[in-house]
């Protein structure tokens, strides 16, 4: 039997030997039990039984509301499995929804870069946006924008969350149509950290011989601060440092502010159109 494009995509995040036999929808994966994913240590089974909540299959624990916490395990552990099952469940219900023909739009940055306030200023325009599962570290959201269907993907920025990125490459770098990458041009301090967690993005997608169109978005350049001389010199010397490290990749630059729509509509236009 031929494995439709979906189940080839997820096949290595479970342990070898899982029956897929019955699987003939995108959500009939939900359907399957934790025990079958590749991070379940079988000594969790009886832990996970004297857990209040019903946790079983991959959709209990993707819709669950809270972290899990289990006493006797390791939360790192616990929390990367709890993020797997969702990232499984956000691409099995999409499939199902949508068809696999969409974009992926991936929002890299640092914390308080900017990224999560440029995707609310766009659903305050675009009413069909819609928020599915907010996660550890990760925010998703789904719309249809300039014609295309698009899933935003908002990359939690605090170290916490940044080493878990790279831990979980495979699942989180993946298919990438478009990566934004968000600079705060006002936290001159953070410059040269935001620099170093761009090149090791990059560092990662060449690692997985992944290529796609780079947006650079320097977030935070409100209207009034336009002309501002130091902040224009700032940039320039900001994307003088980012030709260097991206010559695998094709690289476009803009500005953006929550406080002028215009430009952040404009962003997601030429992210779209790259």
């Amino acid at each position: 039997m031929v494995e439709p494009k979906y189940l080839k995509k997820i096949l290595p995040f479970f342990k070898e030997g899982v029956d897929f036999s019955k699987i003939k929808k995108p959500t009939d994966v939900l359907d399957l039990e934790l025990k079958d994913l590749k991070d379940f240590d079988p000594n969790w089974e009886p832990f996970f039984e004297e857990v209040d909540e019903d946790l079983k299959t991959i959709k209990d624990l993707a819709k669950s509301q809270d972290d899990l916490v289990i006493e006797g395990l390791n939360p790192d552990e616990t929390r990367k499995l709890a993020i797997i099952a969702e990232m499984i469940f956000w691409h099995m219900t999409q499939i199902a929804e949508y068809g696999e023909k969409q974009k992926k739009i991936v929002f890299f940055g640092l914390n308080n870069a900017g990224k999560t306030s440029l995707l609310t200023a766009l659903s305050e325009k675009y009413s069909t946006i819609k928020e599915i599962l907010p996660t550890r570290g990760l925010s998703r959201q789904q719309t249809n924008i300039f014609g295309y269907q698009v899933s935003s993907y908002d990359m939690g920025g605090q170290e916490e969350y940044r080493k878990n990125y790279f831990e979980k490459a495979d699942m989180y770098f993946s298919e990438t149509d478009i990566l934004v990458y968000c600079i705060d041009i006002q936290d001159k301090d953070r410059y040269d950290e935001s620099l170093e967690y761009f090149k090791k993005i990059l560092d990662t997608y060449k690692k997985y011989n992944l290529s796609m169109p780079v947006l650079i978005a320097f977030t935070k350049f409100d209207p009034d601060l336009i002309n501002d001389e130091g902040l224009n010199a700032n940039r320039i010397n900001l994307i003088d440092k980012i030709e260097k490290s991206c010559d695998d990749f094709e690289v476009g630059y803009v500005n953006s502010s929550i406080f002028d729509r215009n430009s952040i509509e404009n962003l997601f236009s030429l992210s779209l159109k790259r």
